[in-house]
């Protein structure tokens, strides 16, 4: 059997097919939580995403809902990134075949499937494959675009295809554009003369004609219900601003341009290395960096397409400091299949020693690729974003009408909003948190929840947060639970203590005054915020004799813990910092001194001097 375009199209359907085999048991059948949530409901209400926008991924989206009817809404758009993700594979594999043509079909078919399926299953894409996001099309794209320009670069009377493709891949992600000079400059290198201007014109066309496509975010704004949220009688969050300035911001991804830095560069790159190893596996490195070499040697146009831009996706990577950058190394892991897999199919047949290595490194590769499965598929499952088992059948079915319901958390809110706008249940609930909108007043959890507040309607938290207690009122265990509102208790001994030109204490509480050996004393400061606090200080109680040496360990802590630390206290607000000192069943009775005071940890500077509190009497148990 001889290889042709139609056998090698063959082979590549059926790894596709063989990798989608292996996602569609494990897709997701409910609600996500996170962006895998937002492209639950977005896609399906032709409504916005967060920017860039994704127009391409919603019409697609919007398509596929609505003509399958299998399922829940939610498993049909997590079943859409899996069909996505198997046409991502089968491109893949076409195009380590396009890349070494003259390769025969013994030692051809097998490095290709093998490198083509080592990629289908790194753990990032396999995730991506089971549930609804846009990198599974994105990595299509992609394959799509290296393997055009392969193919047809040598045509410039097809030049305009190249285009459609580059183009269709800049109205879903902005980084397709890192793979833009490296299709030049293939092309370039490939044309055998001197291109018609009406060729590059079309080209050009073919291009741009996509990015109209960004025309569907202003044209159904207005008609995308969770744009504008609801808080107040008279408030009402908007989400997007429908004008030429807000339109621009959107799309160019303005909120995540503070993400680029060079700072920490080094870090980044040691963590980048050891994500890489832990994806692909050395030896696969091992491979790729042997066919990037080979590829050079044998095709200055093919190495260009593929080198320029992994380097230029790396470089980005390695600049973007955001939480979820591992998910743009997918491309990275695609053409480092694909550069594995030219080195297996580029060793001379024809020679007797070296016919036996593309088999050898084909089945070394699949060997080491079944050894690895079941750790992938592990990392795979547990990296989709599945909310807490129960948490919204009790949190619709328990929370009162018309409350707002607040997370420190975006990702944990937009199951909600799949309820609200899919199923229709709950519309009478608003769900908030940090930086739903850009103002400074919900830069953070105490902001929103200062602001849904002054609503007056009741206000919810979707799960414990510790930390906040210091400085709201919270009523219940389990969640839903109530935000009563911030703490107005006056001290019942006054002070107005500052501390570090950034505080003051406002007094405190002691219980009891006199205590018992072995008995514990509960100690409760009431801080305010005077300016913003630079740090998130650690807060102290320390038990001194009369003469200043320490009989016992005090009470240390960081106010506010994680969720809600002094760096995010707003001013005027009351915050109630508690500790609890244990005195020892041995401690001498007698009068002994109390101070406060914080200290940044753990450099232990102190923020002011130490504050003097009073006094307190331990006495025996007798």
């Amino acid at each position: 059997m001889q290889r042709s375009r139609w056998s090698d199209g063959l082979l590549s359907l059926a790894v596709g097919l063989g990798a989608l085999a292996v996602y569609l048991p494990a897709v997701a059948r409910g609600p996500l939580e996170a962006d895998a949530g937002e492209f639950q409901f977005v896609p399906y209400l032709a409504g916005i995403a967060h920017p860039t926008g994704y127009p391409l991924y919603n019409l697609l989206g919007w398509a596929w809902s609505h003509l399958l009817t299998l399922g829940s809404v939610a498993y049909r758009m997590n079943l859409l990134s899996a069909a996505f993700a198997a046409l991502a594979v089968g491109l893949t594999c076409r195009l380590v075949l396009a890349l070494v043509p003259r390769a025969p079909l013994w030692q051809a078919w097998p490095g290709a499937a093998v490198v083509a399926l080592a990629f289908a299953l790194t753990p990032t894409f396999w995730s991506h494959a089971l549930m609804a996001e846009v990198y599974a099309l994105q990595a299509a794209i992609l394959a799509a675009l290296l393997f055009a320009t392969l193919v047809l670069g040598s045509h410039p009377d097809r030049w305009w295809a190249i285009g459609l493709v580059a183009g269709l891949g800049l109205a879903h992600h902005s980084t397709t554009v890192l793979y833009l000079p490296g299709v030049v400059g293939a092309l370039l290198l490939m044309r055998r003369r001197p291109s018609p201007n009406r060729q590059i014109v079309l080209a050009m066309i073919a291009l741009l004609a996509p990015l109209l496509l960004y025309a569907y975010i202003p044209l159904r704004a207005p008609h995308t219900p969770y744009l504008a949220q609801r808080i107040g009688p008279s408030q009402t969050l908007v989400l997007y601003h429908n004008t030429l300035d807000g339109f621009v911001d959107f799309v160019a991804g303005q909120p995540f341009s503070a993400a680029l830095a060079l700072r920490g560069l080094g870090g980044r790159a040691l963590a980048a290395g050891r994500r890489l190893v832990s994806e692909v596996g050395p030896f696969a490195l091992v491979l790729a960096a042997a066919g990037a070499f080979g590829l050079w040697r044998r095709s200055r146009a093919a190495a260009t397409l593929l080198l320029s831009g992994l380097v230029l996706q790396v470089t980005f990577n390695l600049a973007y400091d955001i939480g979820d950058v591992h998910v743009l190394y997918i491309p990275i892991y695609l053409m480092l299949a694909v550069l594995a897999g030219v080195l297996m199919l580029s060793i001379d047949p024809s020679s007797r020693r070296q016919a036996w290595l593309s088999p050898g490194l084909a089945l070394v590769t699949a060997f080491s690729l079944l050894l690895r499965l079941p750790q992938a598929r592990e990392r795979a499952l547990a990296s989709v974003p599945v909310p807490p088992p129960e948490r919204w059948s009790r949190l619709l079915a328990d929370t009162p009408a018309d409350a707002i319901l607040v997370s420190n958390d975006r990702n944990e809110i937009m199951p909600l909003w799949y309820y609200q706008y899919v199923e229709r249940r709950r519309p009478d609930l608003t769900g908030l948190f940090p930086l739903i909108v850009p103002e400074p007043e919900y830069a953070d959890v105490g902001g929103v929840l200062g602001q849904a507040l002054k609503t007056g309607r009741d206000v919810y938290l979707i799960k414990q947060m510790p930390g906040l207690e210091v400085g709201f009122q919270l009523s219940g265990e389990q969640p839903p639970v109530r935000v009563m509102g911030e703490w107005q208790t006056q001290p019942k001994t006054l002070m107005d203590a500052p501390l570090g030109g950034s505080l003051r204490l406002l007094g405190y509480d002691l219980s009891p005054e006199t205590a018992q050996v072995g008995q514990t004393v509960s100690v409760v400061l009431y801080w305010q915020p005077l300016t913003p606090v630079a740090a998130p200080y650690s807060s102290y109680v320390h038990v001194l004799r009369a003469d200043g040496s320490v009989p016992w360990p005090g009470s240390d802590h960081r106010p506010g813990g994680a969720i809600y630390p002094a760096n995010l206290w707003r001013l005027g607000q009351v915050i109630r910092d508690e500790h609890v000192l244990a005195v020892p069943a041995d401690a001498p009775p007698g009068t002994y001194r109390l101070i406060a005071g914080m200290y940044a940890y753990p450099s232990l500077q102190a923020l002011g001097e130490t504050i003097e509190l009073g006094r307190f009497a331990v006495v025996s148990a007798r």
